[in-house]
């Protein structure tokens, strides 16, 4: 079996970036360098989605199913510590696992290129996969192959489908939240698709309950408690 790292983040617009960008003076307060960010976003594209290489990453969480099917919960510097330690315990990762990568807007592995090409770091093993076709699954993309817009919310598809989402989630655990809600959904998909059985299904989730409990941070525990214990769609 191959192995699924369902992945996400946690970003922030990228205050030291935009300083170097536009030279803002010291004083200036981060708070209003990243209002400038967002206002300038809305003013470029109408939106406040931040381009690529203007993402900071807070946090990086992932759920590893590993080619024997085990799992793993995977949490990089949830409190906001160094974005290029982060980058690099992600790319080891993949590097010794070689993973099916699945994300969710289709903004995550952009983030990570741009970021980690802003950092000097290398990552063939994630390049590789990033740009094939089998190497990278976009679930949200997956889930609406003819639709010219793409914008379902992760946290509310997975609330609607029984899940706890965002829905109790530790402060500092969104990207932990959405890593778990995308690995549940993708239990989901690949019964849809016939590749998994109903009761193949329900294993693979009570297996995810498990990993959460014999976690003990207060990120993933939270996660858990929030969990209803019999999910309408499992």
């Amino acid at each position: 079996m191959t192995a699924t790292l369902a992945l996400a983040l946690q970003t922030r617009p990228d205050v030291p970036g935009f300083r170097r960008l536009f030279g803002f003076d010291a004083g200036i307060s981060d708070e209003n360098v990243s209002d400038f960010a967002l206002q300038r976003r809305r003013a470029e594209s109408g939106g406040e989605q931040l381009p690529p290489h203007l993402h900071r990453i807070v946090t990086i969480a992932a759920v590893l199913r590993q080619a024997d099917d085990q799992l793993v919960l995977a949490s990089f510097a949830g409190d906001g510590g160094d974005e290029a330690a982060q980058l690099t315990a992600l790319f080891a990762l993949i590097e010794q696992h070689q993973p099916q990568l699945v994300t969710w807007d289709g903004n995550t592995l952009p983030v990570l290129q741009h970021r980690a090409l802003v950092h000097g770091l290398a990552a063939p093993a994630f390049c590789r996969l990033a740009a094939s076709e089998t190497g990278h699954l976009d679930l949200s993309a997956a889930l609406a192959p003819h639709s010219a817009t793409n914008n379902v919310s992760l946290d509310e598809l997975a609330r609607l489908c029984g899940f706890a989402g965002r829905r109790g989630a530790h402060p500092e655990g969104l990207a932990e939240a959405d890593a778990l809600a995308l690995y549940q959904l993708l239990q989901g998909f690949e019964q849809l698709r016939g590749e998994l059985p109903q009761g193949d299904r329900q294993q693979a989730l009570r297996a995810l309950r498990h990993a959460l409990a014999a976690e003990s941070d207060a990120r993933w525990q939270a996660l858990l408690a929030a969990w209803p214990a019999a999910p309408a769609s499992a």
